[in-house]
C-alpha cells in the first residue's frame, strides 16, 4: 500500500471579540501541510524485534525513567 509522506494539521484559533457568545464559538482555521519521511520506520521496527528476541534481554539503562519505574513497581509486588 502506498502512503503519502504528506501529513496535514488542522490549526484552529478562537476569535476574540467576535460579538455576542450566544452558545457559539468562532474560530480561524488553517490547514497546514507537513512533508515527512518515514524511511526510518522499517529499520527501527526491525531493531525493536531484534531487541525483544534477545536472550537474555538487555540490562536496564540507569538513566531510563521508565526502567526505574518498572523496577520500583516490581519491588513493591
Amino acid at each position: 500500500m502506498k502512503i503519502s509522506n504528506t501529513a496535514w494539521f488542522v490549526y484552529a484559533n478562537g476569535i476574540r471579540g467576535a460579538g455576542p457568545f450566544d452558545d457559539v464559538l468562532r474560530f480561524r482555521t488553517k490547514l497546514i501541510a507537513y512533508d515527512g519521511n518515514d524511511a526510518w520506520v522499517g529499520p527501527a521496527l526491525a531493531d525493536v524485534v531484534q531487541c525483544l528476541q534477545l536472550q537474555p534481554p538487555p540490562r536496564p539503562a540507569p538513566d531510563c525513567d521508565y526502567c526505574r519505574y518498572v523496577a520500583a513497581a516490581a519491588a513493591i509486588s
